[in-house]
């Protein structure tokens, strides 16, 4: 298997430090052979990769030599997959004029190109930019939009594409206090994902339903579907999601005043996110683990949860060029097509917070 290859399959697993490790191993070689295509293919995905180890500014300055090559090569389609991705990174960011200005170029070569997927993936991502800002109006227009791209397509790819618009629809409903019309699409949502045997975008669809619900004021019905949502994320391997569900879930537990539950949910998060190494999200969580002991009455628990989340956040600020900013959500990065694809940046999801995309 070439490094190429190898690099692509860490990708798919989230293993992307590896990822990173088998990514400059196929890039001396493309620089020795001239390759620049493959160049500019293997500095997208390292990008890619850097953004989910919190490296921000080396996935950045990857993007940006990766569109510099692509612009250089004529590459539409490449620089259109990077510069999409680009615009995701500075959104992490929340950078979004900049980000909107990146989506929009993309959006316009993706439109000259005839690349309807990508267009449709390109729009959904504004309508994520929206959302994010507060402006469910515009948000619905674009996911409207990237929907119809995608029930004009033909295969699985496309299925799953109209899905994710669904789920996505389906939120924006929801912050509009639609509760039956969101439900109502995640059900059309699930029905695609099981047509293509999809089990993550099933999961999504368990966990959509639970944000909703929950919105709803229906907390037992939501746990439900949260209890569901984790059950698919553990088999899946799908240690962020995971994360998510458990923080959900633990909130929702507190609100009741199962505080000693709410606490154990609480603590299986930390331990994933130890994991994954995100000390920022592991403050929040221990901050969160010392509430619910002191609403327990674990008065030195409480003490010494805060205390710990006192010291790493010291720890945090000291090392602040290490780490990025507490990410809500990651999703697994998608490949494209080809022996070397670009992979798709992982864009934030909605759930529990904003806009879901499976790319």
């Amino acid at each position: 298997m070439t490094c190429g290859k190898m690099a692509e399959v860490f990708e798919q697993a989230g293993q992307h430090a590896k990822a990173v490790e088998s990514l400059e191993c196929a890039l001396r070689y493309f620089v020795r052979v001239n390759a620049t295509g493959e160049i500019g293919t293997a500095l997208n995905n390292m990008a890619v990769s850097y953004r989910e180890l919190g490296a921000v500014d080396e996935a950045r300055r990857c993007y940006e030599r990766s569109l510099e090559i692509r612009r250089h090569a004529g590459d539409f389609g490449g620089l259109a997959a990077t510069l999409h991705n680009l615009a995701v990174l500075h959104a992490d960011r929340s950078d979004y004029d900049r980000a909107r200005l990146l989506l929009e170029e993309a959006r316009e070569l993706r439109r000259e190109m005839g690349d309807n997927q990508g267009l449709g993936r390109t729009v959904l991502r504004m309508g994520m930019l929206h959302e994010a800002q507060g402006d469910n109006s515009s948000a619905i227009e674009c996911y409207e939009h990237a929907l119809k791209l995608a029930e004009a397509e033909a295969g699985v790819q496309s299925r799953a594409d109209e899905a994710t618009a669904l789920l996505n629809l389906a939120d924006a409903w929801s912050n509009q206090g639609e509760i039956e019309l969101s439900l109502a699409l995640i059900d059309k949502a699930e029905k695609l994902f099981d047509d293509t045997e999809m089990m993550a975008g099933i999961a999504m669809t368990h966990y959509g339903r639970a944000r909703t619900l929950a919105a709803a004021g229906r907390p037992t019905q939501a746990l439900a579907c949260f209890e569901i949502a984790r059950s698919h994320f553990a088999e899946l391997g799908d240690r962020p999601r995971l994360i998510n569900t458990g923080l959900a879930i633990g909130n929702i537990l507190s609100r009741r005043r199962q505080h000693e539950a709410a606490r154990d949910a609480f603590v299986s998060v930390l331990q994933l996110q130890r994991q994954l190494s995100l000390p920022r999200d592991e403050v929040i969580t221990l901050q969160l683990i010392s509430r619910e002991c002191a609403a327990a009455g674990d008065a030195p628990a409480a003490r010494n949860a805060a205390q710990a989340s006192a010291d790493l956040h010291r720890e945090v600020v000291a090392h602040s060029e290490s780490h990025r900013p507490a990410r809500r959500y990651i999703v697994d990065a998608a490949a494209g097509d080809g022996s070397a694809p670009d992979a798709d940046e992982a864009d934030e999801a909605r759930y529990p917070t904003g806009p879901c995309s499976l790319h």
